[in-house]
């Protein structure tokens, strides 16, 4: 997102003006991207429950340079996140409430889980269902947006895709184009785990098993719904018709 011109004003901040005229700060104003404005609240929302681990779980000599550097990091991602929203809205790509259900769904099937659970969940982990919700757009969304970059800007040979993709659960529609269909499988879904290495092999090992499935004829799109932790998921891993120059 480099490429966006982003101006950045740190630690400034908006006053009202009381009746004896003395300034109250009212909220202070983290960052400025492009023309919207990130506010010390939003940091506080959107790292509730990164800061609240951090002061549960980090001794007192280090809390300090913890929080800082905690914080530093929702900053950027926030910034990361009004720079993508500004760009979907400049190439008219959103998401509806209906695609966030349907993402929401497939991950408590996934996890073969209740809606109160995953609630029970969210609120030991400090995080409301409107947090999550957002989280879930903000994935959609950067994958769509990513898939038009993609689409807009990369040529795809017909060698490379003769070489790879058509060995590789892709399906040709039409004179040159082509269907790409992906599966993701993420490690670190619940945020990061207490032992990174068994995350990653359980998660090799179920890649695996899809993989098994695919190659015995279980129809990818399907697999790519009911497994894939990617955005695309919801669209059955579909990420978009390439065409081959």
């Amino acid at each position: 997102m480099n490429k966006y011109k982003t101006l950045l004003f740190l630690i400034s901040f908006l006053f009202v003006q009381t009746q004896s005229s003395q300034a109250e700060i009212i909220d202070s104003c983290v960052a400025v991207v492009n023309n919207d404005v990130i506010t010390l609240s939003e940091v506080n929302e959107a790292g509730q429950a990164i800061f609240q681990r951090i002061a549960e779980q980090v001794p007192s000599e280090q809390l300090g340079r913890a929080l800082q550097q905690a914080r530093h990091t929702v900053i950027e991602k926030l910034i990361e996140k009004k720079l993508l929203v500004q760009q979907a809205k400049l190439m008219n790509i959103s998401v509806s409430d209906e695609e966030v259900d349907r993402a929401l769904q497939r991950m408590l099937e996934q996890n073969n889980t209740s809606k109160e659970k995953f609630r029970d969940e969210l609120t030991k982990m400090g995080m409301t269902e409107k947090q999550y919700r957002e989280n879930l757009r903000d994935q959609i969304l950067g994958s769509r947006l990513i898939n038009y970059e993609v689409r807009s800007k990369v040529i795809i040979t017909e060698d490379k895709i003769l070489d790879y993709y058509d060995q590789h659960y892709t399906e040709q529609v039409g004179a040159g184009g082509y269907y790409i269909l992906q599966i993701g499988i993420r490690w670190d879904k619940n945020g990061a785990p207490e032992n990174p290495l068994t995350a990653k092999k359980e998660a090799k090992k179920k890649a695996e098993r899809i993989l098994s499935l695919a190659e015995s004829g279980k129809d990818f799109k399907e697999l790519a719904s009911q497994y894939s932790d990617l955005p695309s998921a919801v669209d059955g891993g579909d990420i978009g018709v390439f065409q081959a120059d």
